[in-house]
């Protein structure tokens, strides 16, 4: 196999433990020698500057302040470039474990397999090595992703690969660019570029030959609140108008409002709220994730068409 260079790009916001550990993991058991560590400690105050001391090899990147995932890549995609000029470019959660050590080789492989394929995933396990995901079909007459039942041992075709290890061809990043800022500071953002990569003629594929655990979503997790539910619904509308269909948009406001209405119930011909505070609350920040999306429609719709 041809040892190109592979970067390995890692945002880490506030969780040095399972930092340590992925990269203890990573620098253990890879076998595959010609890569290159970035980690963006996107804290915004500095919280990684001892760890080069423990891992010197790496190349560690200080925000300013917390960008979230696709500046952070970004940031990190621009500085491997420029410092490594990498064939391939290898988005990395913190929060993953490495456990096999022919696992980057086994990814960096299923681009031999056909000259179009750009992104390249594995199986990503649960931390009580259950399958969490192998990525995902899109039915586009719906909009509905599912899961792909039954996958063979191989490699298999798929329309959404898992943001947390996410391997992309140079090629891809040249023909359509980075991370789609927009999303910051999380969700939808490789879902999104996933789409674009497969409109330009890329193909997805997912190795399942190749595993890793990930102890999934703690960033995200230390953040629970009504907060999140505006970024993701914020992110999921901006995702749909950006790539499809109104109608879709139109299914899923529809879909929503029913859901929100459910924290509504009629008694004796009154309606009575159900924990009023929250549900008011989720009802504000539905409103203005649309809002947010609808005053930036011009942004919305340039960028559509520039992606035809």
């Amino acid at each position: 196999m041809e040892n190109k260079k592979v970067a390995i790009i890692i945002s880490s916001y506030n969780q040095t433990e399972l930092l340590k550990q992925c990269l203890s993991s990573l620098f253990d058991k890879t076998n595959y020698s010609n890569y290159r560590v970035f980690i963006i400690d996107d804290s915004g105050k500095n919280k990684l500057k001892e760890l080069k001391k423990e891992f010197p090899n790496i190349t560690l990147i200080i925000n300013k302040k917390n960008y979230g995932f696709s500046i952070s890549n970004n940031i990190g995609i621009e500085t491997a470039k420029n410092d490594f000029n990498p064939k391939y470019f290898l988005l990395l959660n913190d929060d993953v474990k490495i456990i096999q050590n022919d696992w980057l080789s086994k990814l960096i492989l299923t681009f031999g397999q056909h000259h179009k394929v750009g992104i390249v995933g594995c199986n990503i396990l649960s931390s009580d090595m259950t399958l969490q995901s192998n990525g995902e079909r899109l039915d586009t007459k719906t909009g509905k992703w599912f899961e792909v039942i039954n996958p063979p041992k191989t490699c298999f075709p798929v329309d959404w690969i898992k943001g947390c290890c996410f391997l992309v061809s140079k090629e891809v990043i040249e023909e359509i660019g980075l991370l789609d800022e927009r999303f910051s500071p999380f969700g939808f953002e490789e879902t999104d570029y996933c789409i674009r990569a497969s409109r330009k003629g890329f193909l997805l594929v997912t190795n399942p030959e190749s595993e890793i655990i990930h102890f999934g979503g703690s960033t995200i997790k230390k953040n629970e609140s009504i907060d999140n539910f505006y970024i993701v619904t914020k992110n999921k509308i901006r995702f749909m108008l950006l790539n499809f269909s109104f109608k879709w948009y139109k299914q899923f406001v529809t879909t929503e409002l029913k859901i929100l209405s459910s924290c509504f119930i009629s008694k004796n011909n009154k309606t009575k709220l159900v924990n009023p505070n929250e549900s008011i609350s989720l009802l504000f920040m539905f409103l203005k994730a649309n809002y947010i999306n609808a005053i930036s429609l011009p942004e919305i719709i340039k960028k559509r068409e520039d992606r035809r």
